[in-house]
């Protein structure tokens, strides 16, 4: 009877060892991961694009030479769009669907623009169609985080423009987020000095 009581003393003894850690830490770490992934999610749908983006980044994830070369990048190689240089490692299967994205993206656009002339006033639409020599009129109306040049198929062009206008974009936006914050902080300590 010792014998079977010592034995399963040391049985549960050694189960509580090996027991599984509290909960409730895992529970905050992916709550903070999930804010995490909202707050960027968040954040590409700020972007006219972010749908496009994303959707360029998920394929991309899906081959697994150019992944390995993302995650050995440096964040200045990504920023700048370098990273494109090994947009050919990409299977083909990936290049087609990259294409068939950037043909939606495409007609997608070229509906925006549609809606955005036929919102012009007549003055604007004239002044429009004239254009100067630089283009700038146009550079300024169509979204360039995609290569007009070639409409038919993604290009190292287009991976290079939408990841430096996206980061460009990116960043804006986190000033825009900071300056808003500042303002509301400064709001508050108003109202509490006039409360006193």
């Amino acid at each position: 009877m010792k014998l079977t009581i010592s034995i399963l003393s040391v049985f549960f003894l050694i189960i509580t060892i090996g027991a599984p850690p509290v909960v409730e830490n895992v529970n905050k770490d992916k709550a903070n991961a999930n804010s995490k992934e909202d707050s960027s999610d968040e954040m590409l749908n700020e972007l006219e694009y972010g749908r496009y983006l994303k959707e360029v980044v998920e394929i991309l994830e899906n081959d697994p030479q150019f992944k390995e070369k993302l995650e050995n990048a440096s964040i200045d190689d990504i920023k700048s769009g370098n990273i494109a240089q090994h947009l050919g490692l990409v299977q083909h299967h990936i290049r087609t669907k990259l294409d068939e994205v950037k043909q939606r993206e495409m007609a997608r656009l070229r509906e925006l623009v549609g809606r955005k002339i036929r919102n012009l006033s007549e003055k604007e639409r004239m002044e429009l169609a004239r254009g100067d020599p630089n283009g700038k009129n146009i550079k300024d109306f169509l979204p360039q985080h995609i290569d007009h040049q070639n409409s038919e198929s993604f290009g190292q062009a287009d991976l290079e423009r939408l990841i430096r206008h996206a980061s460009r974009d990116l960043d804006e936006i986190d000033r825009q987020r900071e300056q808003q914050f500042k303002e509301y902080e400064m709001r508050k300590e108003f109202e509490r000095r006039a409360k006193l």
